[in-house]
């Protein structure tokens, strides 16, 4: 038994009265330029190769960088995880860096964040 959708009624419900495999049928459009998902591309046409750019080079770099001082600290989803050392100094993590901040003088320590070997790629 089924409810009747128009009439609210019930009805007995059988595969006789269902309609015939090939009772739906679509017709197939070819999609044309234009039509298809994500129409307006904005990038398209706008981004060529450079004519002359220099040959790829996978060796590092000959600079180096050397840290001054970190600002910020990400706190939104992490928590307990600012901790005071027993010499009163502020001790942290900051995206791939620890930081121990010294506050009487404003200095900061760092560890972690040096070059890795990534031999994966």
């Amino acid at each position: 038994m089924r409810d009747n959708k128009i009439t609210g009624e019930a009805a007995e419900f059988n595969d006789d009265n269902r309609p015939e495999d090939d009772f739906f049928e679509f017709q197939v459009e070819e999609v044309g330029e234009g039509q298809e998902f994500m129409a307006v591309k904005p990038w398209k046409g706008q981004i060529a190769e450079p004519d002359n750019h220099p040959e790829i080079d996978p060796s590092q770099p000959d600079t180096t960088y050397t840290l001054e001082y970190v600002y910020g600290y990400r706190c939104q989803d992490s928590r307990q995880n600012v901790y005071i050392n027993p010499d009163g100094n502020v001790c942290y993590m900051t995206a791939c860096l620890g930081v121990i901040l010294d506050k009487t003088s404003n200095t900061q320590t760092f560890f972690g964040g040096g070059e890795v070997e990534n031999t994966s790629k």
